[in-house]
């Protein structure tokens, strides 16, 4: 992705733990043209979890985690994210000018609840809290690229999609 596509920006899903995160760390940081400064996880800590990490140019600014938000089930009753939705704001230099103006760069880096063993309410709840807080997110940061990715469980119609594409911000 960094080498073909440019990115700045790689958000990762299914990364057991720091450990696995320092394994893919050491591989990739072997080839010369290692792009990225910032690397985190979102650890749940538990055994065989599904975390979420990111790789990322620039500098790291602040790290909000989500994962613990009281969030609403449509048609009543509350939960949390299955996983940490990780919010990351990075100053990201620009790639022609190393020495230019940074870009504010919020990302946030998910992965909805899975359909095996299916709790569509949950994963819809998570999708909701998730436009929620990103739109909130990008109008207290006007000029900030703000940036959503991850495994989202959900195909194009589906209701979590539905409701994270609700009202096009």
């Amino acid at each position: 992705l960094y080498r073909e596509q440019g990115a700045d920006i790689v958000a990762l899903q299914e990364v057991e733990n720091q450990a696995s995160l320092d394994a893919i760390l050491r591989y990739l940081r072997s080839f010369d043209d290692y792009p990225f400064d910032v690397a985190l996880i979102g650890e749940t800590g538990f055994d065989a979890s599904l975390d979420v990490a990111l790789l990322a140019r620039g500098d790291l600014v602040r790290t909000v985690t989500h994962r613990e938000d009281r969030i609403d089930r449509p048609g009543g009753g509350t939960t949390t994210f299955s996983r940490e939705f990780l919010e990351v704001h990075l100053d990201v230099p620009p790639r022609d000018d190393p020495g230019g103006a940074t870009q504010r760069v919020i990302a946030f880096v998910t992965h909805f609840k899975s359909q095996n063993n299916d709790d569509p309410s949950r994963r819809r709840a998570e999708a909701i809290a998730a436009r929620r807080i990103v739109v909130d997110v990008a109008r207290r940061n006007p000029d900030a690229l703000v940036v959503l990715a991850g495994d989202l469980n959900a195909a194009p119609g589906e209701p979590a999609i539905e409701d994270l594409e609700e009202g096009g911000d």
